[in-house]
């Protein structure tokens, strides 16, 4: 108990003198979410603000949509990503102690909206959808309250975008060895860097929400799975242009191999879901595409191996924002991004 409660005095003093180093103010963030649930074509939207009075932060979520679909996060959620956020941001050296931060921290929400739902809304999808944007809101108001500070170290911490969105593959069906299988690819693991105001983010440098995550092994999830990749990369150019650009996001692609493929899920949206910072350009949407009765399997056999999705040829399938499920053909190519940063 003395270890537990000397790690909470110590996150305490260090976010205490943080906080001495920050004028008083109101930072605010809004962002969009779409397509509330298969079928929707509406776009909501979510909006964060924090107030700076002394060594008190105050959240507020006013002007948030009303609960809809299957984009809300629990309060429970919402409040996690702005303490989680402020911890690896403002204090990274306390190692996740959020016991010091939360001393600091009113939280004041609007019930009934996305970011904090009557009991009953459905919440199963919040960590895919709502819970990710919630994220990059509060990185967001965050890094505006770290640029209005004077001192030089706490400016470098701000960073132009935090992950605000992911894009998985939820793969189903029987394998090469006939056996069902379920899993989630989770190649977005491998993340992009935001830009700071004096450097340039960077690609594949993971992700904030899993400081120790790493980008799952493409030979085993082909042995696991009946898919082969087509290549899995840099997805160039995707950084949020700027005075100092954001990290680019990823690309990957892949057909099924002796098996039945389902994909059970994906995202193909218009709108990033989070913001450049003073001015930078937003990071890449989140985007997933088909092509059908492609020739990539005669390519193989003449030792040719297609880079990009317009090297195959096939009818390209536009699919809508969200979907349920799908099966995928022998000769289909499945990809996805994912995010880049502002």
């Amino acid at each position: 108990k003395a270890v537990m409660n000397g790690i909470t005095e110590s996150s305490d003093d260090a976010i205490t003198r943080v906080l001495e180093n920050i004028p008083d103010g109101v930072w605010e963030e809004r962002v969009y979410q779409e397509v509330a649930k298969p079928g929707d074509r509406g776009t909501y939207e979510m909006r964060l603000r924090v107030e700076k009075e002394g060594e008190t932060l105050r959240f507020d979520n006013r002007g948030t949509h009303e609960s809809t679909g299957v984009i809300n996060v629990p309060m429970a959620g919402w409040r996690g990503s702005i303490l989680s956020t402020l911890n690896y941001m403002l204090i990274p050296e306390e190692m996740g102690a959020v016991g010091g931060v939360h001393r600091h921290v009113e939280f004041n929400p609007e019930i009934g909206t996305l970011s904090s739902p009557e009991y009953g809304a459905p919440v199963s999808t919040s960590g895919t959808f709502a819970a990710h944007a919630a994220t990059g809101m509060a990185g967001s108001v965050i890094s505006k309250m770290l640029l209005s500070s004077p001192n030089e170290e706490l400016r470098e911490k701000a960073l132009s975008s935090i992950l605000s969105g992911i894009t998985m593959a939820s793969v189903a069906g029987m394998n090469q060895r006939n056996d069902f299988f379920v899993g989630i690819m989770l190649d977005g693991v491998l993340g992009a860097g935001g830009a700071t105001p004096y450097r340039d983010g960077q690609f594949a440098n993971g992700t904030e929400a899993i400081p120790e995550g790493r980008g799952p092994n493409v030979d085993l999830s082909e042995r696991g799975w009946p898919i082969l990749y087509l290549y899995r990369g840099e997805h160039t150019n995707s950084g949020g242009e700027g005075y100092h650009r954001g990290g680019n996001g990823g690309r990957l692609a892949f057909v099924q191999h002796e098996g039945d493929v389902n994909i059970a899920g994906w995202n193909n949206e218009v709108l990033p879901h989070s913001t450049g910072l003073h001015g930078g350009g937003p990071p890449s949407r989140l985007a997933t595409k088909i092509k059908r009765d492609t020739d990539v399997k005669e390519r193989f056999e003449a030792d040719e191996y297609p880079g990009t999705l317009s090297e195959i040829d096939g009818e390209l399938e536009h699919l809508p924002g969200k979907g349920a499920g799908m099966p995928l053909g022998e000769n289909d190519v499945y990809e996805f991004t994912w995010q880049s940063r502002g």
